[in-house]
């Protein structure tokens, strides 16, 4: 047999040996593959790349990001909205509060004005009873004793250094003869009228007040009752006649009221030099006699005597010993001077009497017209 002709080399063991082959070169590359990627991994990491993404990774990776930036741009936009309306609420509720404490700025600046008003009529009534004592002294003993109280202030302490020698006392009244009724009736009655108010209530019903009212100025002034006035009149027409319930009725108009004393003031229309009533300020006394005179209910002027019984009435009024007619409201109380001492506003509630306001606390109502 040619041994040149036939192989040295098993076939199998060569077919083995080329599989083995195969097999590390296979080891060997997949090694060198995952040493390279080691590499590249160490070096993007070094870099601060990071992880690499495939193209589909990143476009997943940039639409995750854009979902990401829209539901935060979203809570964004919320939590600004929100902040915008709650400072909007804010701005509004500071709004409110700064007007609600400007009302009740207001309130109060209008209750200190009118208790101020008030107080300063009550310190006015006082020093005008004060002051109608007829001696000097007397009277600035009368000021010192309100001042003493604290009913009346004193500024710059006018009153308490008033010297009560330093000012004679007034003169001694002259011994007139008193005025009879007749001579009062004769006197006075020109200035003493009818006076009818006509007006229209809420409801509808047409309704018609009279009492007396009597003038004070040549103007025309006059004082009568407030409560020939109801606030329930939506409106009103005033008519005075005077000297008789027959005579021509003049209009008037009201000027000023004051419920608390139950007294008004009002103007009669034209100025024809009317007759006025003086104005007395003479102190009443308890027993001293008085004369009314006004016009009773239904008929025409009529004269009624009294004397004072009480001068302690609610609020400084003074009572009669007679009850009047309703008709008699507002007529003017004479003194034994003659002169107009007192207003009727009505009767007791036993009607035991008449009640009546004294002149002098009508002097603020007529101080607003320069009545002096």
């Amino acid at each position: 047999m040619n041994q040149k002709g036939k192989s040295s080399v098993d076939p199998k063991e060569a077919e083995r040996q080329a599989r083995f082959d195969r097999r590390y070169r296979l080891l060997e590359l997949k090694e060198r593959r995952e040493d390279r990627a080691l590499k590249q991994r160490e070096l993007e990491l070094a870099q601060g790349r990071g992880i690499r993404f495939t193209s589909a990774q990143a476009t997943v990776a940039g639409a995750a990001l854009a979902v990401l930036s829209a539901i935060l741009g979203g809570l964004i936009q919320s939590f600004s909205a929100r902040d915008v309306e709650a400072g909007r609420n804010a701005s509004q509720i500071a709004i409110q509060e700064l007007k609600v404490r400007g009302d009740i700025a207001l309130e109060k600046q209008k209750q200190d004005a009118a208790e101020r008003l008030d107080r300063a009529k009550f310190e006015t009534t006082l020093i005008l009873k004060a002051t109608e004592a007829p001696r000097r002294e007397d009277q600035i003993r009368n000021l010192k004793f309100f001042l003493a109280a604290d009913f009346i202030s004193d500024p710059k302490n006018k009153i308490a250094n008033m010297s009560e020698d330093a000012y004679p006392s007034s003169p001694p009244p002259t011994t007139e003869k008193a005025k009879t009724p007749a001579d009062l009736y004769r006197d006075s009655m020109a200035a003493v009228g009818l006076i009818s108010v006509t007006g229209m209530e809420t409801n509808g019903t047409t309704i018609q007040l009279q009492g007396t009212c009597f003038v004070v100025s040549k103007d025309g002034y006059a004082l009568t009752a407030a409560h020939l006035f109801p606030d329930t009149l939506q409106s009103r027409k005033i008519e005075v006649a005077l000297r008789s319930k027959d005579s021509p009725r003049l209009p008037a108009q009201m000027v000023k009221i004051d419920r608390e004393l139950n007294i008004a003031l009002i103007k009669l229309s034209g100025n024809t030099g009317f007759a006025p009533i003086t104005v007395s300020r003479e102190q009443l006394q308890t027993a001293d006699p008085v004369f009314a005179l006004g016009y009773p209910t239904g008929l025409d002027s009529a004269i009624a005597s009294g004397i004072v019984t009480s001068l302690n009435e609610d609020a400084g009024k003074i009572a009669l010993s007679t009850a009047l007619n309703a008709g008699f409201a507002g007529s003017p109380i004479f003194g034994k001077s003659g002169e107009v001492v007192a207003i009727v506003i009505g009767n007791r509630q036993d009607l035991s009497g008449a009640v009546a306001v004294p002149i002098s606390f009508a002097r603020s109502l007529l101080s607003t017209v320069g009545f002096q």
